[in-house]
């Protein structure tokens, strides 16, 4: 599985934004998961308004903090995704490593 980390210090630099519409448009093709690994939320609040609009929502999105990244992303190659993108958080905090390695 491919995974791509969208990652600056800055907030505010359109990560989200970003990450969302990677996910979105490589859905078309390929089984895609959008981890957000921000505290601000901002994907998983996409996601669930998706879902409410849109009954075939892709990308699958999930919620993780930073430091279980390796659990997630092992759970979603196991159930098949191909390609994983995740939305980190504006700075450095504990587990930023773990989600930039993972990528």
């Amino acid at each position: 599985m491919k995974t791509l980390a969208i990652y600056s210090r800055k907030g505010g630099s359109g990560k989200s934004t970003v990450s969302i519409h990677l996910a979105v448009v490589a859905s078309a093709v390929q089984r895609v998961i959008l981890v957000g690994a921000d505290p601000q939320a901002s994907t998983s609040a996409w996601g669930i308004e998706r879902a409410g609009h849109n009954s075939s929502a892709a990308p699958l999105v999930a919620r993780c903090d930073p430091g279980s990244i390796a659990e997630v992303l092992d759970s979603a190659r196991a159930a098949g995704f191909e390609l994983a993108v995740i939305d980190c958080p504006p700075h450095a905090t504990a587990g930023t490593m773990d989600l930039l390695k993972a990528a």
